[in-house]
């Protein structure tokens, strides 16, 4: 059932509900988006169906998002594969891109994550977009291009608060991370 509109942060259940990861290099073989919440990370997860020659078609631009944010360790991004193998496996998708990239996860049969948002369409593709703190940032159900991708990711990366470190050698916190505390100085 429908669950998620923008601005609404992702359950602790389905934060830890775990998916195959059936292409990309991603450590172990199962994926969850808890693995993601540090606090400093964001995720763009491009749903797309195996059926759809446009999302198979996109995926070219998708590899230079990936590609541009790939030095980037806040930045996750994530390739949601509905309906495998109606036609295309999920290698086959994989391989139609640059080696390796994107990771690929399957939705399972009842397209688990797809099924999670409040979408007017209910089509493919849909661009998530999940903040530091696993709200949804934004929705799109269409194609978008790669600066409209970038510019939410952006987005996101400048919501996160600055972990500057106090530099005052007078606060009671120098050199920690935060704002100078002063309260055991004085």
């Amino acid at each position: 059932f429908a669950q998620y509109s923008v601005g609404d942060t992702i359950s602790e259940e389905h934060l830890e509900m775990s998916f195959d990861v059936c292409y990309g290099e991603y450590g172990p073989n199962l994926i969850s988006f808890s693995d993601f919440n540090t606090g400093d990370k964001v995720i763009w997860l491009n749903m797309s169906a195996s059926w759809w020659i446009p999302c198979y078609a996109s995926i070219p631009e998708g590899d230079e998002i990936v590609e541009h944010w790939a030095s980037d360790e806040r930045v996750v991004i994530l390739n949601s594969l509905d309906d495998i193998g109606q036609p295309y496996s999920c290698t086959m998708w994989g391989n139609a891109g640059t080696a390796d990239i994107p990771i690929i996860i399957d939705d399972g049969n009842t397209n688990i994550i797809h099924g999670w948002l409040n979408l007017e369409l209910d089509a493919y593709p849909v661009n998530l977009f999940i903040d530091h703190e696993m709200k949804i940032f934004s929705i799109t159900e269409a194609e978008m291009n790669e600066t409209a991708i970038n510019t939410e990711i952006q987005s996101m990366l400048d919501n996160i608060p600055s972990q500057t470190a106090c530099e005052d050698p007078i606060a009671s916190n120098y050199n920690q991370t935060g704002e100078c505390d002063y309260t055991d100085v004085f």
